[in-house]
């Protein structure tokens, strides 16, 4: 019995140690790579205003302009025309205006003296008022000739810069743009990350763009996600504003 308690005594394995660690959360990082395009943010189609036919462009293909500069002037003779004539329609209400309301003003004195028909007063009343509701037409016409004719001259709506123009002097303006203009100074990077990537991409993740033509990477973050993964190439694109002080 003695030398069979010590052979189950060998027969057991030596008791092992355990290594113990707290749980931790920590964030996963990983390096994605992605492909895609420096654009400007906004690239604008300019078309005229008002239709009419083009007088002048004064800038060309290439040219920078700020905020508020004239790019093209639609023939201003037309809306010239229509604003004198909204002023010359104007004055005539005024004048009927001013007219009519003596008249009425004229018949109520007389009405209190009993000198009138109340039935007379009230016409002349309404007739006043008529007058009064045209000046108000009148003047909604004239405001909209003058703004007609400020329109002829079209500007720029920011800063930019002409990158294509498609039309020249004398050809009718009407909906098909003019000119193309591109911002200038605001750039961004559109890349295109794939669906299947180890971690989503986050808005505020740092990015480094390397620019065909630029000896160093440039630093940014991304800005925005787009929701939609496009079904054809399986990524969804990603933007991020793109500073390079050279204009390179």
């Amino acid at each position: 019995a003695p030398s069979d308690v010590s052979a189950q005594a060998t027969a057991r394995p030596a008791a092992e140690r355990i290594s113990l660690a707290r749980v931790e959360t920590r964030a996963l990082r990983a390096t994605l790579s992605a492909s895609g395009t420096v654009e400007a943010r906004r690239i604008s189609e300019i078309a005229a205003e008002v239709p009419g036919r083009l007088e002048s462009i004064p800038v060309r293909v290439g040219d920078e302009v700020a905020a508020g500069a004239p790019l093209f002037r639609i023939d201003p003779g037309p809306y010239e025309m229509a604003l004198a004539e909204a002023k010359a329609g104007l004055a005539l209400a005024r004048a009927e205006s001013r007219n009519a309301a003596a008249e009425a003003e004229r018949m109520r004195l007389l009405l209190e003296q009993s000198a009138a028909s109340q039935q007379r007063y009230e016409q002349l009343r309404t007739q006043a008022e008529v007058a009064e509701a045209r000046v108000a037409q009148m003047q909604a016409r004239a405001a909209r000739a003058e703004r007609d004719l400020a329109r002829t001259w079209v500007r720029a709506p920011y800063a930019g810069s002409v990158v294509e123009r498609r039309a020249h002097e004398g050809a009718l303006a009407g909906t098909r743009p003019v000119l193309v203009l591109q911002e200038s100074g605001a750039l961004e990077a559109i890349l295109d990350v794939p669906e299947a990537t180890p971690v989503p991409v986050r808005v505020g993740a740092p990015v480094r763009l390397f620019v065909e033509g630029l000896p160093a990477p440039i630093e940014t973050r991304i800005a925005r996600v787009n929701d939609r993964v496009d079904p054809g190439t399986r990524t969804y694109a990603v933007r991020c504003p793109v500073e390079e002080p050279s204009g390179a």
